[in-house]
């Protein structure tokens, strides 16, 4: 975030690539995909060591990472993935013509309109709905993962029970209580505690996407969803 903020990054491209000797190859994909969550457009992160570098990409709907990665083909190495995820070996020498070589490519393919992030929602559901058969049902699914994602469910028309806080290290994420037509929900919302600063927000109903699980302490199960997105009801 340092170095996207020092070269002005994203701006108006269609892409972040980035290169360091510093980053350990074995978390640049998890970086990778925590960036694309926050800028909504494909992420290349290269870890550089001596004359060449490895790199993990993470692409979003509209791009085909292995296919924008083969219209670079002439200055990789070698590349392989899926639609979604890829990976790449580059020269370091490379790595400048293929930031703007891959930006390029990206922007032909996403053309110009603005980045916004897509949600793609599973069922939705009524708090009642919630309850421990549907959720053991669902954690047979496990484990979740890039080719079997956790569902995400919605709920129309909640609005916050009680009063909101936020938790963790500078109050950077939100706890609250949520209520539909009478059933209540816990929920944490990882990275939300910035809505706090907006408590007109909080006060109306509200549209809510989440991953919906089992909270388990000292023997008693109890239903809580992460957030994953709010909106106004009804927008």
């Amino acid at each position: 975030m340092n170095r996207l903020e020092a070269d002005g990054l994203p701006g108006e491209r269609r892409s972040i690539v980035l290169a360091s000797e510093r980053w350990h190859p074995g978390v640049i994909g998890i970086v990778a995909s925590r960036l694309v969550d926050s800028f909504h457009r494909p992420v290349v992160l290269i870890h550089l060591d001596g004359d060449e570098g490895k790199g993990s990409c993470r692409g979003v709907a509209g791009i085909h990472m292995v296919e924008a990665l083969g219209g670079c083909s002439d200055l990789l190495i070698q590349f392989g993935g899926h639609k979604g995820a890829a990976g790449l070996s580059i020269r370091r020498k490379d790595v400048e013509p293929f930031i703007e070589r891959f930006e390029a490519v990206a922007r032909e393919t996403m053309g110009d309109e603005p980045m916004e992030a897509e949600l793609f929602l599973d069922a939705a559901v009524d708090f009642a709905e919630l309850g421990m058969p549907l959720l053991e049902s669902m954690e047979k699914m496990a484990p979740f993962g890039s080719g079997n994602p956790q569902p995400i469910l919605a709920t129309a028309g909640v609005e916050v029970a009680g009063r909101p806080e936020g938790v963790g290290q500078g109050a950077k994420h939100l706890k609250m209580r949520l209520r539909q037509r009478g059933e209540i929900v816990d929920t944490i919302g990882f990275g939300l505690g910035g809505l706090l600063e907006d408590p007109d927000f909080l006060k109306g109903k509200l549209d809510v996407a989440y991953h919906a699980g089992v909270n388990r302490w000292r023997g008693r199960s109890s239903v809580q969803i992460q957030i994953k997105a709010l909106r106004p009801a009804g927008g």
